[in-house]
């Protein structure tokens, strides 16, 4: 993603440099940004936990994802094989 900027939608990988995935099961928007910080909430309740969040922005790559919106149901439980 070449420009990150407020009101962005967007996924996010697992951390580049722990490997954590804690939250890359949500669609999220940017709600705040520095230079070394983005501040994203989550546009739908998945994780009571984690309703909005600040992440590293060099720990991780960000994707647009507008297409997401609406198309993913709150509920979906979305699973990963590793080969």
């Amino acid at each position: 993603m070449e420009v990150l900027k407020i009101g962005n939608v967007v996924t996010f990988t697992s951390n580049n440099v722990t490997g954590d995935r804690s939250y890359t099961r949500n669609v999220w928007k940017v709600v705040a940004i520095n230079d070394t910080h983005v501040c994203l909430e989550a546009l739908e309740d998945r994780d009571p936990v984690a309703n909005s969040i600040i992440v590293n922005r060099t720990e991780h790559t960000f994707s647009l994802a507008e297409s997401f919106i609406h198309r993913v149901p709150c509920d979906c439980n979305i699973i990963f094989v590793l080969e």
